[in-house]
C-alpha cells in the first residue's frame, strides 16, 4: 500500500508558472523602449481578470462563520449572531482569517478602506472592533457599489444623496437647453438624469403594484419625492411651468418615458427574471422554488412561490414584492425565456397596466 502511494506521488509533476509582460508605448510607427515586468499586470490586459479570479477564487475557504460576497475587488463579509458579544468575537476571528488570506496572496490590506456596519433587530448601533491592529468603529451609513446603505437598513440617506445629484444634473440640462434640440435633449435627460434613479432602484424603492393602490395613487414617500424631481426635469426639457398645468402622465406616455414607479416595477421584474433563469441570487432562487409546507403558491402556470411572511414583518421586501409582481404578468410573458423578448413584453404590460404617475 505504501509503495503504491509513493509511486503515485512520484508520478506527479509540479510546475512553476512564470509570466513576464513586455510593455511599450506605440505612436504611429514609433515604439518606446520595451520594459519587462514579472509583477502585476498592465491595466486593460486580457489576462488580468483571469489572474485576479485565480487569486480570489478560494477566499470563502478561509472563512467559517461569515457569508462572503464580492464584486470585483469590493468584498463584503456578513456575520449573523444572536448577541453582540458573539458578533464581535466572530468578526475578530473572521477578519484575522481574511487578513491572512490577503497576505498569502501578496494583497495589501488597506485599513482606510475598511468599514463596519452593525444592525441589531432592525436598528443601527455602535460597536468597535480591533482588526489587524487597527480600531474599526461602526458607522451609520456606508457607500457600497454606488448605494448608500444605512445601519438601520433604511434608504433615506441614499434618497437624499441621489436627490442632490439629480438637481445638479438638472443644472446641466438647463445650461445646454438652448443649444440642443428638444428631441435630443430628452435622450440626454434619460441618460444623465433617469440613469441615476434607475441604478439600484429594485433595492432601494418599494414599488406600488396592487391595482387598488395604483388606482388610489398610493406611492411611497421616497417614490413621490423622486417623481417630483422627474416632473421638474420634464418641465425644464419641454420649456414648461407648473402654471401651464400640463398633464405629466400624458406627457410621459407621449415620449415613452417611464415614471419612477414604473421604473421600479420594471427593474424589479427584470431582477426576478435574472434570479429565475440565471440564479443571480441563489438564496432568493431557493425561496422562489421552495417546496416546503410554508409555501403560499404552487409552481403551476409558471407562477413562482411567494415567500411566507412572519406576522411582524410588512410586505415591502424585494423577495416578496418581486414574486407578487412577476405573478401578475400574463402567462405568455412568464413563460418567455428569451431576455430581449421578455423585456419587450414587460414594457408593453407596464404601459398597459401601470399608470404613469
Amino acid at each position: 500500500m505504501l509503495n503504491d502511494t509513493l509511486a503515485k506521488i512520484n508520478q506527479i509533476r509540479f510546475y512553476t508558472l512564470s509570466i513576464h509582460f513586455e510593455k511599450y508605448v506605440q505612436v504611429a510607427e514609433k515604439k518606446s523602449e520595451i520594459k519587462v515586468t514579472n509583477i502585476g499586470t498592465p491595466q486593460g490586459s486580457r489576462l488580468s481578470p483571469i489572474l485576479f479570479l485565480c487569486l480570489m477564487a478560494d477566499m470563502e475557504l478561509w472563512t467559517k462563520d461569515s457569508k462572503i460576497s464580492n464584486f470585483a475587488d469590493d468584498t463584503q463579509s456578513i456575520i449573523i449572531k444572536d448577541n453582540v458579544e458573539d458578533a464581535i468575537e466572530t468578526t475578530k476571528v473572521e477578519s484575522r482569517k481574511m487578513i491572512d488570506f490577503f497576505s498569502s496572496n501578496n494583497f495589501v490590506n488597506n485599513a482606510n478602506k475598511a468599514a463596519l456596519i452593525y444592525n441589531s433587530k432592525g436598528k443601527g448601533g455602535e460597536i468597535s472592533i480591533d482588526v489587524g491592529g487597527e480600531t474599526l468603529s461602526s458607522t451609520y451609513t456606508e457607500k457600497l457599489l454606488g448605494l448608500h446603505i444605512n445601519a438601520d437598513l433604511k434608504w433615506d440617506t441614499h434618497i437624499k444623496e441621489i436627490s442632490s445629484e439629480l438637481k445638479k444634473r438638472m443644472g446641466i440640462l438647463r445650461r445646454i437647453k438652448q443649444k440642443v434640440p428638444e428631441d435630443k435633449l430628452i435622450i440626454i435627460a434619460d441618460a444623465i438624469f433617469n440613469s441615476i434613479i434607475r441604478y439600484g432602484i429594485a433595492v432601494y424603492l418599494v414599488p406600488t403594484y396592487e391595482k387598488e393602490d395604483l388606482k388610489a395613487r398610493k406611492l411611497s414617500s421616497e417614490t413621490y419625492d423622486l417623481q417630483v424631481l422627474q416632473n421638474k426635469m420634464l418641465r425644464l426639457v419641454h420649456g414648461l411651468r407648473i402654471s401651464n398645468r400640463v398633464n405629466m402622465l400624458e406627457l410621459r406616455t407621449k415620449i415613452k418615458m417611464m415614471s419612477v414607479n414604473q421604473m421600479s416595477i420594471y427593474h424589479t421584474i427584470m431582477e426576478v427574471f435574472n434570479i429565475i433563469h440565471n440564479k443571480s441570487s441563489e438564496q432568493i432562487s431557493n425561496k422562489y422554488s421552495h417546496h416546503g409546507r410554508h409555501s403560499l403558491r404552487k409552481n403551476t402556470n409558471n407562477f413562482i412561490r411567494v415567500p411566507e411572511l412572519h406576522e411582524h414583518r410588512n410586505c415591502t421586501g424585494f423577495t416578496y414584492c418581486g414574486a407578487k409582481i412577476f405573478n401578475s404578468l400574463p402567462i405568455k410573458t412568464r413563460e418567455t425565456q428569451d431576455r430581449n423578448i421578455f423585456k419587450t413584453l414587460v414594457k408593453e404590460w407596464i404601459w398597459d397596466e401601470v399608470p404613469s404617475y
